[in-house]
């Protein structure tokens, strides 16, 4: 529909259609909201429901399915280390006591002859010491073999038996003619000590010298 309305000519147009008097402006109507919101929130609902199904289904497998325990580190048994001494030597002790008691009784004999020739430095002591060097020398040949023979006998007997063959040697191989020294007396002195483990488990064996 025209308007009939014409504007004069040199006045401007006035704004906007021309709305006749007592007429009035349409209100605008409102837009609907967007889908595209809708769409999300109903994807979210979909995805969370997916989700929480999901999580129920793991969880229900998890029951379901046999821990496997982790694998059990095997460690060797421990055992108890053998200490020195406690095994049972008896039998073989009593060998080694009636192989040496012999040998230990000479040695006892040979010794106190020896210091029954008189003080150390006299003329009949130090005439003496090439003798008593030569039966020590023999001596040691003999008994040395018979104590290497018996490893399993008991250890204190074997070291303390071990201990009296060397001061026994080293006594015969440094005496001089003379007054005795120190390292003498020391040597003589700690043989007669080193005899006292042999003395010991022999003994105790009923094995005697």
């Amino acid at each position: 529909m025209t308007s009939p309305y014409v504007t004069p000519p040199g006045v401007p147009s006035p704004p906007g259609p021309y709305m006749p008097a007592g007429s009035y402006a349409q209100q605008p109507q409102p837009t609907q909201p967007p889908r595209k919101r809708g769409l999300l929130v109903a994807g979210g609902l979909v995805l969370s429901t997916l989700l929480a199904t999901a999580a129920l289904v793991v969880g229900i497998i998890g029951l379901t399915r046999p821990t496997s325990s982790p694998p059990s580190i095997q460690t060797p048994s421990a055992v108890s280390p053998t200490k020195p001494g406690s095994a049972n030597t008896t039998a073989a002790d009593r060998q080694l006591c009636e192989a040496v008691a012999p040998l230990i009784r000479e040695s006892a004999d040979v010794g106190k002859s020896f210091v029954n020739l008189g003080p150390a430095g006299t003329p009949a002591r130090d005439a003496g010491i090439p003798q008593y060097q030569d039966s020590v020398s023999d001596w040691v040949k003999r008994i040395q073999p018979i104590l290497d023979q018996h490893p399993d006998a008991d250890p204190f007997f074997k070291r303390t038996m071990q201990r009296f063959i060397d001061d026994t040697r080293i006594y015969a191989a440094s005496i001089r003619p003379g007054p005795e020294n120190d390292a003498d007396a020391a040597a003589w002195n700690d043989k007669l000590v080193a005899i006292g483990g042999p003395f010991e488990v022999c003994h105790q064996l009923g094995v005697q010298w």
